[in-house]
């Protein structure tokens, strides 16, 4: 069973995260929060034809990043909010909070949807609170 949550983005009401629930773990003391340091594992595709463009798998090492940070596309960095360790989550995440009419040479056509499926392995609080 795949539970799904929309998370709609404060800037345009209409476009929004879809989130659904792979995995949850069966005990979660605190959820990922924006200034958390994640470690995350990923696989990315574009919606439209499903191709793999990204993958922290094929590169061999989880991604460590900042929820907040700027470093992911908008829809990816809402996507990691409110997740625990363990927990899997695969991502829809529309154009518009993805690469948008620009998309990603020469991966990611222009206005392209994405998919993501991404593992929360680890992450460490904002201000090392438990």
């Amino acid at each position: 069973v795949v539970d799904v949550v929309d998370v709609v983005c404060a800037e345009k009401k209409a476009e929004h995260v879809r989130i659904g629930v792979k995995n949850r773990p069966k005990t979660c003391t605190r959820k990922s929060r924006s200034g958390d340091v994640v470690f995350i594992h990923y696989n990315a595709f574009t919606s439209h034809d499903g191709e793999m463009f990204d993958s922290s798998y094929e590169k061999g090492a989880p991604l460590e990043v900042t929820i907040g940070g700027k470093d992911l596309v908008n829809g990816f960095d809402q996507g990691l909010l409110g997740m625990c360790e363990d927990e899997v989550r695969v991502l829809q995440v529309p154009a518009s909070l993805g690469y948008g009419k620009k998309g990603k040479t020469p991966d990611v056509p222009p206005n392209a949807a994405l998919r993501f499926e991404v593992e929360l392995l680890l992450f460490k609080p904002l201000n090392a609170e438990t």
